[in-house]
């Protein structure tokens, strides 16, 4: 099985190799951690369904009333319809941290999970899932669709071979 290197953003303050739930405080809020391409818990759902437990565990349910998740993953053609066989996907771990850390500060928004796929990818591998837990589906909503689509445009660089 190869092994792609991947990170999972979450709302604890880790640093790189750091444990989420440890005192090792970095610069980055990212966690690395190892798993097969697009799925680091070993069911495709299991890291959105943990993210889960883990808001709730902690959450003031007078504040949170819904999550909502994205599941990116590789498409067989381009955006122009041409086919490909495999994309190479990098990111800059600096802005998603800041990214994650703003849409945090919404108002509404509880919490923000984002995990992103690197390296080669084949059609059909994750390339990433983002979580937005919140009060209303009025604030969620937008906040994940405006992290998805500034993740996409600011923060990864996408390289699709055909």
């Amino acid at each position: 099985m190869k092994y792609e290197r991947i990170v999972k953003m979450t709302g604890d303050v880790a640093r790189e190799g750091g444990d989420p739930r440890g005192s090792d405080a970095g610069a980055l809020r990212g966690v690395l951690q190892c798993g097969d391409r697009g799925n680091s818990f070993g069911k495709e759902n299991d890291m959105i369904e943990q993210w889960i437990r883990e808001i709730k565990e902690r959450a003031n349910f007078e504040d949170l009333g819904m999550f909502l998740a994205h599941h990116g993953v590789v498409r067989a053609t381009s955006k122009d319809g041409r086919r490909i066989r495999e994309m190479r996907l990098a990111y800059d771990r600096r802005k998603l941290a800041d990214l994650v850390r703003e849409m945090e500060g919404r108002e509404g928004i509880v919490a923000v999970r984002v995990w992103i796929n690197e390296g080669l990818l084949r059609i059909g591998d994750g390339i990433m899932y983002a979580l937005v837990a919140g009060k209303f589906r009025t604030t969620v909503f937008p906040v994940l669709e405006e992290l998805v689509s500034r993740i996409k445009r600011e923060i990864v660089e996408e390289k699709e071979y055909f």
